[in-house]
């Protein structure tokens, strides 16, 4: 633990309401000194702690002091009912598994952290058999793992007037059109250009936006734009994916590394290995859902909704 203040009166060092905080009589002077005590040394000689009861003592929200073997401490308090304790498994919005709510409350509790109930059931590996609350359908993300969140499944008003072309080989009126498909079929649909589906379009005479690269969708033979950009790609995320081109991948970023490559959009066809076993139909083929997308449905619901 580090030093709230060096060289000050107990008096005022105590009033820190922390069960944590201790005070020496030790003299340092430099945070040099500190250091050589609490890291070489084991820690300052001396050493009290300031509080022996919860009197003076303020916890976190969520928690309240209780003393334990003669010592205060910020303990969770946890309201849960004889129903929550008896609850079936839940999947948290962080993609484990929980017991029940109880579970889940008492984590978010000990690591600060503010983990919702995403669906009931154990964490699945795709959006079937996933049933969302509040009002929320299931997406899959780029890594083929499913996320509740708000979308509309027909498109309302829009200002935004720009047709586009689908990686479906569809062309949408506006982005919005392509939001509520993408909303229906539980999937993503990458936008292949601007402007209207040509059947007979090349990266030849396709301008695709700055930044972004032109591939060939192996699907319908149709150029996809996407970053190709110099990736940088983390080996130690535990999303393996499994590409349509039946290879496996460390995570989506090698995948999207390799398709840049060898200038084929690639795209997750399922998330885990390639040898397990999926169901899919034919226009689950090179769709997935960019990270970006689950955020951009998160801030229209939240706009739309106040």
């Amino acid at each position: 633990m580090g030093a709230f203040s060096l060289n000050v009166s107990k008096e005022e060092c105590c009033r820190n309401p922390s069960p944590h905080v201790s005070w020496t009589p030790q003299t340092f002077t430099s945070t040099g000194d500190l250091f050589y005590w609490q890291e070489l040394i084991g820690g300052a000689p001396d050493c009290e702690l300031c509080h022996d009861t919860c009197d003076g003592v303020k916890c976190p929200q969520g928690k309240e002091c209780r003393r334990r073997r003669g010592v205060p401490k910020c303990v969770c308090l946890i309201n849960c009912t004889q129903r929550l304790r008896k609850s079936r498994k839940i999947c948290g919005t962080d993609g484990k598994t929980y017991n029940n709510e109880c579970q889940l409350r008492r984590r978010n509790c000990k690591r600060e952290t503010s983990v919702s109930v995403a669906y009931r059931g154990v964490c699945r590996q795709s959006c079937k058999k996933v049933r969302c609350l509040d009002g929320k359908r299931c997406l899959e993300d780029q890594n083929g793992l499913p996320h509740c969140v708000h979308c509309q499944v027909h498109c309302q008003n829009s200002d935004d007037d720009r047709v586009l072309c689908g990686e479906d080989g569809v062309t949408y009126r506006n982005p919005c059109e392509l939001r509520a498909a993408v909303c229906r079929r539980h999937k993503s649909i990458r936008i292949a250009y601007y402007g209207k589906c040509r059947a007979n379009a090349t990266c030849l005479d396709t301008q695709c936006s700055e930044g972004l690269s032109c591939l060939i969708n192996p699907v319908n033979h149709q150029p996809l734009c996407a970053q190709c950009k110099t990736r940088t790609c983390s080996p130690l995320s535990r999303y393996k994916v499994c590409g349509t081109d039946g290879v496996d991948y460390k995570n989506y970023c090698f995948l999207m590394r390799a398709s840049c490559k060898m200038v084929l959009a690639i795209d997750t066809r399922h998330s885990g290995s390639c040898d397990i076993k999926q169901v899919h139909s034919k226009a689950d083929k090179g769709i997935s859902l960019p990270l970006s997308l689950e955020h951009l449905f998160a801030q229209k619901h939240v706009k739309e909704n106040g």
